[in-house]
């Protein structure tokens, strides 16, 4: 380890996370540079990658429903939106909610780990005022579902993913849908979440993008906003670039919205936004015309040496004597394969995914014989309409909070 990083090192260990636990993995990353990704991706082009065996040295330490908890690291946004009176107020908190839960997003060239049908994971830490359960609900589809929770809010949702590889690209299509209740208010918002699309994988700087719009809506009061996230040219001047209204009860544009997904995110009055769509470089002093509604956390300074990781990810994945003692067997901190990868072993790591894997496809064969129908039952989610917003969703039957492991499968 050369000086420069035990320096780096030694700064991640004396700072302290905001999430709690640590604020590094066991090992630095391995090195891709002897694998020939061409060799292993050229079999994948134009497949779902969510259905393809990919081997364990292209992915990251985390599970995906791991990876969704992700979406939380800005929570205390949902906070100030519950405590808020003004309620375009609120609807623009919310709005870079769903802006800032994809910022980790960035400079992340692992794939996680998917989830094993019955697969969990709880996050809950005691600085933190609410508590989150994933569950992998769906096989074939896969289909992992959430429920986030505080004495102010409800998150909840769902998410279908598909990914496809297009040669020196990745296509994330997420088929999600989110929705959030602000419990002071009795308020509730759904949105559908985009496309992402993740470049150069083969050649040149990896980057990636999400581009379409995005409309949240309040289903209490009528109010929206509308976000357009902008595709890149080729000098890359739109990328990662977001901007949007905040809409009235009849669509008419009230404020509007701008920054990036990735960095921030602005708010202002509509003749002021109309000025600074003339100016061709918006800089700080364009922007103190402006509200600031998010701003993203910077990223630990070793973080390229683990993987990208946020100081939220890092802490992800640890499993102390009270974690161990109190978690399902299912939860994802359980996962050998993951484990291994995140201690730098990736031959028993790819042994160990191998192994779960099977397992899985045995397990899979058993309940098709087992069963008429062959249908899985989720422990903690149940598909049911929800009052909320009269469509069928996965909703969380908050059983789990019980503490009682005794019905969870053997499914590692």
């Amino acid at each position: 380890m050369d000086s420069s990083r035990d320096k780096e090192v030694e700064e991640g260990e004396e700072s302290r996370s905001p999430f709690g636990g640590r604020t590094l993995l066991p090992v630095p990353q391995f090195s891709r540079a002897d694998f020939s990704v061409w060799t292993l991706l050229k079999q994948f082009i134009g497949k779902d990658l969510t259905k393809m065996t990919v081997p364990v040295m292209f992915s990251e330490p985390l599970s995906f429903i791991q990876r969704l908890c992700e979406y939380m690291e800005y929570s205390y946004l949902l906070d100030q939106a519950a405590l808020c009176d003004d309620e375009m107020e609120r609807m623009l908190l919310v709005a870079a909610f769903v802006v800032s839960a994809t910022a980790s997003h960035v400079d992340r060239s692992g794939k996680p780990f998917n989830p094993l049908l019955g697969e969990t994971f709880e996050f809950s830490q005691p600085q933190l005022n609410y508590r989150m359960v994933c569950e992998q609900v769906s096989h074939h589809p896969p289909i992992s579902a959430y429920d986030a929770a505080s004495d102010l809010w409800h998150f909840y949702g769902s998410m279908r993913p598909k990914i496809k590889c297009w040669g020196n690209s990745l296509e994330v299509v997420p088929h999600a849908t989110a929705t959030l209740q602000l419990k002071p208010f009795e308020e509730t918002y759904t949105w559908t979440t985009l496309n992402a699309h993740i470049n150069n994988i083969l050649i040149g700087k990896m980057w990636i993008e999400q581009y379409g719009t995005v409309v949240i809506t309040n289903r209490s009061n009528g109010l929206s906003v509308t976000l357009n996230y902008l595709q890149s040219n080729r000098t890359n001047k739109e990328l990662h670039k977001v901007n949007g209204f905040l809409l009235d009860p009849n669509g008419k544009k009230v404020k509007a919205l701008l920054g990036k997904w990735t960095e921030s995110l602005w708010c202002c009055h509509i003749p002021t936004y109309q000025r600074l769509l003339k100016d061709s470089s918006i800089c700080p002093h364009s922007l103190s015309q402006c509200q600031l509604l998010w701003q993203h956390n910077p990223r630990p300074p070793y973080a390229s040496q683990y993987f990208g990781f946020t100081l939220l990810a890092m802490a992800m994945n640890e499993l102390n004597e009270d974690l161990h003692k109190n978690l399902p067997p299912t939860d994802s901190r359980f996962r050998p394969d993951i484990r291994a990868l995140e201690n730098g072993n990736l031959e028993k790591a790819a042994l160990q995914k191998d192994r779960l894997e099977d397992k899985q496809r045995e397990m899979m064969k058993r309940l098709s014989r087992s069963k008429s129908d062959g249908a899985w039952e989720a422990l903690w989610f149940k598909l049911d309409k929800d009052e909320m917003t009269g469509t069928e969703e996965w909703l969380f039957t908050e059983d789990y909070w019980k503490g009682d492991w005794s019905a969870c499968p053997n499914i590692y």
